[in-house]
């Protein structure tokens, strides 16, 4: 007896379409999160306080140039980050993170302003009040 050609023809068909078309490459989470993750280096760190008479920020404090590796700040998906200063008196230093936006990262409750963020380098923008002065604080961060 003959079997049909065209019913096994159609399974084969389906078969082979679902290999083909449905094993594809996985897409690269390419989130913010995800690129966030990692070690990096905080190379410099510059603060401007706010001038009483114009109300800009104008008068910088200080503006720092930081040794690669010895202010590192490791980002991980468990939403914690691990700071660590290798000084003469170590430091390190655990707080919670999360990306609150693409262009902001949440740390310990503080938002910072991300801008020139590539795949190892990032600046980030916070201000905060130290007692006297409100004060912008800019960070360069490399892999």
């Amino acid at each position: 007896m003959k079997k049909p050609f065209l019913p096994s023809f159609c399974i084969c068909a389906i078969v082979a379409a679902g290999l083909l078309y449905g094993c594809g490459k996985d897409k690269d989470d390419n989130s913010p999160s995800k690129r966030m993750l990692g070690i990096w280096n905080i190379t410099k760190e510059v603060e401007v306080n706010k001038n009483t008479t114009t109300g800009k920020y104008s008068d910088t404090t200080y503006n720092l140039t930081i040794p690669s590796g010895l202010f590192t700040i490791e980002f991980r998906d468990n939403g914690k980050v691990y700071t660590s200063i290798n000084a003469s008196t170590p430091e390190r230093d655990t707080l919670n993170w999360h990306i609150h936006n693409d262009s902001t990262i949440m740390m310990d409750d503080q938002l910072f302003a991300i801008s020139n963020w590539t795949s190892n380098h990032l600046t980030t923008t916070t201000y905060y009040w130290d007692n006297t002065d409100s004060v912008k604080q800019i960070m360069d961060l490399n892999r």
